[in-house]
């Protein structure tokens, strides 16, 4: 077992980076779609139904992203207990 510990370590290394970069890159996208909502609820949108709209989507993002912390589980509220 000795013999392949280098490759193990740099496995496991691998693993953790590539843990830890698509958890970034999720979390990035989760802002940007509710940055994005929050965007065109404040100002792109054009009528007051397009804002509401918008507006009501960028809350249930924020609400499905505060039960994803809250759960542990990338399916937040969505996940079988």
């Amino acid at each position: 077992m000795l013999e392949f510990y280098l490759q193990i370590k740099w496995t496991h290394v691998a693993a953790v980076i590539a843990s830890g970069s698509l958890f970034a890159l999720r979390g990035a996208g989760a802002l940007a779609v509710y940055f994005v909502l929050g965007t065109f609820a404040l100002r792109r949108a054009r009528t007051p139904r397009s804002r509401a709209l918008c507006l009501a989507a960028a809350l249930a993002v924020y609400l499905f992203i505060v039960s994803i912390a809250r759960a542990h589980h990338p399916l937040g509220i969505f996940a079988a207990n």
